[in-house]
This record gives structure tokens, C-alpha cells and sequence, in this order.
């Protein structure tokens, strides 16, 4: 897969500021016309390089329940068909090919936790060739950023906001923009039945209170990161927050979830190589309050943003 080049790389810098930044304000910060800027842009698109949406906190759309699932296969069916299947579940937003303890992981996102007991028991539980060997609820979300490129993070706390408080609309407006985060106001506005005003005024709104950011969101491998995994962590007594602490300096580190279940954290790496995993592995178990780690190294990924459903 080829990397971004400079020029691209710069292109996505200014959308990872602002998704919705004219392409004309681009043109003019890198250095190049604005028919080179949308040419681009397009091409981004195309190549599933990038994609510009909505970041918002999960609650406010009305989804209180996340659980991560591993699962192992059976042999009755190919992994790829397998993980097709999950990853069409209304409920599932991302599910990946893994290997090592088990052959995939997916993210459940739902409204309440009888809702996800319901997608495990009805769902889930009855995708042929699979196994549920393993759930583990969300607790909290404590550290995400999209990728590794020192660009602005995705949702620069988890702790939300204090105070928002979000209608119809404004839910209606952040699924609107989590398909294209560059739709045009006008069309979003003829779309939902209000005025381009109203449409320009609620985001200026969500934006200027943190519960919506509109920006680039890189696959990392355009980034020249090849090698990534997820990590089941388990904790020795000593409290979260040290071990936390310690991960989120680490430069790989691109998510950490505390979960309930068998292990306490989930925590993603996003490495350059093999070599840079094996060297953050090390240095992960070696960490103070740190009882074991179980690496789930991923190759293949099924996504789609929860705001569309």
C-alpha cells in the first residue's frame, strides 16, 4: 500500500485540523492550487486513505454500552467471511482478523446494556463458524487518539464535557456529517428540513462546546504503520491509573479501554514494525502493575462509523 507523500501528508494535516476547511484555505497553506487541493482530497477518499466525519462522545448519540468480543473460529468457514458477517451486525462498528489466542475481535456499541446482552445472545452467538470466547463491557474510555502522525487527537479527553445537552437535531446533524463530514450545508440543510443558517449555527454551536469535531481521520498504514495489535491487560492490584499513566506516554499507544471481564484493559498499538511491537510488548511487561498481556496482532479490518446508524 503506498504512503502519503509530502504534499498529501500536508493536504491531511489542514483536514485533520479542520475537516471542513475550504479548499481554497488548504491551497494557500501548503502551497498549491485549489484544483490540486480537490484532486487530492478526492483521491484520499478514494484510496479509503482517509475519511472526513464527525467525532462526537458515544453517549450523547444515545450509546451507553460498548463491549469488546473475541471469537474463534471453527474451520467451517473461511475467517474473512466470517468477519464480513459481524461486521454487517447493526451493533458491531468495527471487527478485526487477528492472530494469536483468538482469530477476531469486534467492538459492539449499543444504547443500554440489555441491548448488548441482546446483539451477544441473538446476534452474535449465531454468526456460523464462530465461537464467543470472550466479552468484555466497556468501563471507561481512557486515552484515544487516530493515529500516530503527532496530528491533533480524535477526542482529546474521555472525560466529556460538563453541561451538553443535545435534540434531535443536533444528533441528526452529527450522523449527517459522520457519512461526509464535507457535505455541503445547504444540501444537509434541505436534507433535514431547516435552514442553512440553522444547519451553520447548531454546529458553530457543538463545536464550540466539544461535543462535535469535524476532521480527517488516517489509516495508519498510509503512515508507514504496518504492524498493529490489540492487548488484553491484566493489572496486579495497584489501581489503574499508574499503569494508564505509563501507556499513554508511550508513543505506539492509540487507545485504552478499561473493561470488565478477564482482563482489565484493552489497548491498542499502532507500531511502525514488528520489531517496534516486540520492543513495546517488553517494555509493557515490564511496567509496575502490569500482571500479564496477551497481544492480539490484527491484519485485517472491518469499519464503520457508529454514527451512521
Amino acid at each position: 500500500m503506498k504512503a502519503l507523500t509530502a504534499l498529501e501528508l500536508a493536504v491531511v494535516k489542514e483536514l485533520q485540523r479542520d475537516g471542513r476547511a475550504p479548499n481554497s484555505v488548504i491551497a494557500r497553506t501548503v502551497g498549491v492550487t485549489e484544483k490540486t487541493v480537490r484532486r487530492i482530497i478526492g483521491e484520499l477518499l478514494e484510496r479509503q486513505a482517509i475519511e472526513i466525519t464527525a467525532v462526537t462522545f458515544p453517549h450523547l448519540l444515545g450509546y451507553r454500552a460498548m463491549a469488546f468480543a473475541l471469537l474463534q473460529t471453527d474451520g467451517t468457514r473461511p475467517r474473512h467471511d466470517v468477519a464480513d458477517e459481524l461486521a454487517a451486525l447493526g451493533s458491531v462498528d468495527y471487527a478485526a482478523i487477528t492472530t494469536g489466542p483468538t482469530d477476531l475481535m469486534i467492538n459492539a456499541v449499543c444504547q443500554d446494556l440489555d441491548e448488548l446482552d441482546s446483539v451477544i445472545e441473538n446476534e452474535i452467538h449465531k454468526v456460523a463458524g464462530a465461537r464467543l470466547v470472550e466479552v468484555a463491557p466497556y468501563l471507561s474510555l481512557r486515552y484515544q487518539r487516530p493515529s500516530r502522525s503527532g496530528l491533533p487527537t480524535a477526542v482529546p479527553t474521555a472525560v466529556t464535557p460538563d453541561g451538553i445537552t443535545m435534540d434531535s437535531l443536533d444528533r441528526d446533524i452529527i450522523r449527517a456529517l459522520g457519512q461526509d463530514g464535507r457535505v455541503p450545508y445547504l444540501q444537509l440543510a434541505s436534507k433535514l428540513g431547516v435552514s442553512e443558517a440553522q444547519i451553520r449555527l447548531r454546529v458553530k454551536k457543538l463545536t464550540g462546546m466539544g461535543a462535535l469535531r469535524i476532521m480527517a481521520i488516517v489509516d495508519p498504514v498510509f503512515l508507514g504503520f504496518d504492524t498493529m495489535a490489540w492487548l488484553a491487560v491484566r493489572l496486579s492490584g495497584h489501581g489503574s491509573a499508574s499503569v494508564v499513566e505509563s501507556l499513554i506516554a508511550m508513543e505506539p499507544v492509540s487507545y485504552i479501554a478499561e473493561t470488565a471481564g478477564s482482563f482489565d484493559l484493552m489497548v491498542e498499538l499502532v507500531c511502525i514494525d514488528e520489531r517496534e511491537l516486540r520492543e513495546s510488548l517488553d517494555q509493557i511487561r515490564q511496567m509496575d502493575g502490569i500482571a500479564a498481556v496477551l497481544p492480539h496482532v490484527y491484519f485485517d479490518l472491518y469499519y464503520k462509523p457508529m454514527l451512521l446508524r
